[in-house]
């Protein structure tokens, strides 16, 4: 007896099992976990399945040896730079979410509310509906029946109206639009950065931020690398700079790097004739050796 599955068929499979967990948590928190796990799984395989449409061998991470499948985030930049998928950031933002909800179960202890997985749960089951529909033309809420379908609507409308509220309260709070951030905790656009506030208005998750030292902007820590600055009288100086920053900084000290290589290779040791090597040597550039030369 075989086992034989499709990519797409073996993305159902989990997406059933993903659905099956998420009714049994309903009265066993620990079933989140599973069901979380299987959503990602069923996402990562409908990643692939686009990019087995686009052209089978995308799907292997080298084109040369096709053995092993791509990885999520090979599947993620094939899906943009060779399939042409357009993925805004909302979209790439659920995918971060996924993969980092993944690899903490998967790879380190867990410590979460549950009122924070189900909101996670949901948004991935959004995204996978949304992703499932718009580039493999497929409906996946036909695909369930009896208590899953009606699970997965409810989760739906479970995070539509934690949503609502969330949106009600920033409308109430008269919080700027443009400090509210993408959760890390639930995925949903509801963390406010805005008066140090730092907290998700969807699921509560919280986490304190740091301003850039380059560009003062708000940053989440893992988001900045500390940056040696030198030493200033007696004491060691760091600075915290957010990725962009990091790189422009990184980039500015390459260029002075390169312009000085190309000073250095465009200057030569001049002997005046007659002389000794060495004793009258001076080091001049091709122009000044020019006028020199002129000179004799």
């Amino acid at each position: 007896m075989e086992l034989r599955l499709s990519l797409w068929e073996n993305s159902k499979t989990f997406l059933e099992e993903a659905i099956s967990k998420a009714v049994l948590a309903e009265g066993s928190s620990i079933a989140w976990k599973f069901a979380v796990l299987a959503l990602v799984q069923a996402l990562e395989l409908a990643v692939k399945e686009r990019l087995r449409r686009e052209h089978a061998i995308l799907v292997f991470a080298s084109v040369d040896n096709p053995k092993r499948t791509v990885s999520f985030d090979l599947g993620i930049a094939r899906l943009q730079k060779i399939a042409k998928v357009d993925l805004d950031p909302h979209d790439l933002s659920a995918l971060d979410r996924a993969k980092e909800w993944r690899d903490a179960i998967v790879h380190s202890d867990i410590d979460v509310r549950v009122d924070q997985l189900k909101p996670v749960f949901a948004r991935l089951l959004g995204f996978y509906a949304s992703f499932a529909r718009r580039h493999l033309d497929e409906d996946i809420y036909s695909i369930l029946s009896g208590a899953q379908l009606q699970e997965a609507l409810s989760v739906r409308d479970y995070a539509d109206e934690l949503m609502r509220r969330a949106e009600q309260r920033l409308r109430d709070e008269s919080v700027d639009p443009r400090w509210v951030w993408s959760c890390r905790g639930c995925g949903f656009e509801a963390f406010v950065v805005q008066d140090d506030i730092w907290t998700c208005y969807l699921c509560g998750f919280r986490e304190a931020l740091v301003n850039c030292d380059s560009c003062n902007e708000p940053q989440y820590l893992d988001d900045t690398e500390r940056v040696y600055r030198g030493n200033h009288k007696g004491l060691d100086a760091w600075v915290e700079l957010c990725r962009p920053c990091l790189r422009a900084r990184e980039q500015a000290e390459d260029d002075e790097r390169q312009a000085a290589e190309a000073a250095r290779a465009n200057t030569r040791i001049w002997t005046p004739p007659g002389c000794q090597q060495g004793n009258h040597d001076r080091r001049i550039d091709q122009i000044g050796c020019s006028r020199i030369s002129g000179l004799l």
